[in-house]
């Protein structure tokens, strides 16, 4: 299990359908971790602040104000752990980043 607090939000113009989410892991030295996601109606919905973790090939999505409930009691009968499909694996950069050439 991966995931962390989404510090950026993109859609990648080179691969289409997909948005990329940038995390920083809390548990590990807030390392960065980023992945792809299906790009649907709860994937666009993704803000920096909110919480995403993954396992396989499925994310889980938590919007802030949720993620900042106390207890899950107060998350009962809210979204929260939103099942958004995963592409490829976790750890990746943003497809589509320009990379400094030197020549």
């Amino acid at each position: 299990m991966h995931g962390g607090i989404v510090v950026e939000v993109a859609e990648c113009r080179s691969k289409s359908g997909l948005i990329y989410v940038d995390c920083r892991e809390r548990r590990f030295g807030l390392e960065s971790a980023g992945v792809l996601l299906v790009r649907n109606e709860d994937s666009l919905r993704i803000d920096i602040g909110d919480a995403l973790w993954w396992m396989g090939q499925t994310a889980y999505w938590t919007p802030c104000e949720i993620s900042l409930a106390l207890t899950v009691a107060h998350k009962k009968g809210v979204d929260f752990d939103i099942p958004i499909r995963k592409v490829g694996p976790g750890g990746v950069e943003y497809p589509d980043q320009r990379k400094e050439v030197r020549q």
